[in-house]
């Protein structure tokens, strides 16, 4: 009876640390502007500052009117920050760069794993463009 009881509040202490770093896109802000004419794609840069996750990469587009837009999914101590390339129908084919800022807020000091992935960009396949671990330290000011 006793062992049913400590897995019963181990449950319960395990499903309410769980719901507390639950992340969603209010703790996401996303930018993206033209990039310099000249930039390549490159991994994106990921890294803490306070209770923030900041990351900054590059995406290519087919055409020279696409648009970003960055979303964010996670639980725990696991987070996806995807970023989605949009196309209008009939754009100009020609390569152009954007560069973008995703700052994630509001998280709690400790060891994230952080995955960055594209979808829609022009030069290389879709998929994972970052996966990493992130320590966060300070403020978890939400």
């Amino acid at each position: 009876m006793k062992r049913i009881a400590l897995l019963a509040a181990a449950l319960l202490l395990a499903s309410c640390e769980s719901d507390a770093t639950l992340v969603s896109d209010e703790q996401l802000t996303f930018t993206a502007s033209v990039a310099p004419s000249a930039a390549e794609p490159v991994v994106p840069q990921v890294m803490s500052d306070g209770g923030t996750i900041r990351v900054n990469g590059l995406f290519t587009f087919p055409c020279t009117t696409g648009t970003l837009q960055g979303s964010l999914q996670g639980a725990g101590r696991e987070l996806t920050l995807r970023v989605e390339g949009q196309e209008p129908t009939g754009c100009f084919t020609a390569l152009s760069t954007q560069a973008y800022q995703g700052v994630i807020t509001g998280l709690d000091p400790g060891v994230y794993h952080v995955r960055v992935i594209h979808n829609g960009e022009a030069v290389r396949q879709d998929g994972v463009v970052f996966e990493g671990h992130v320590r966060v330290r300070g403020s978890n000011l939400r």
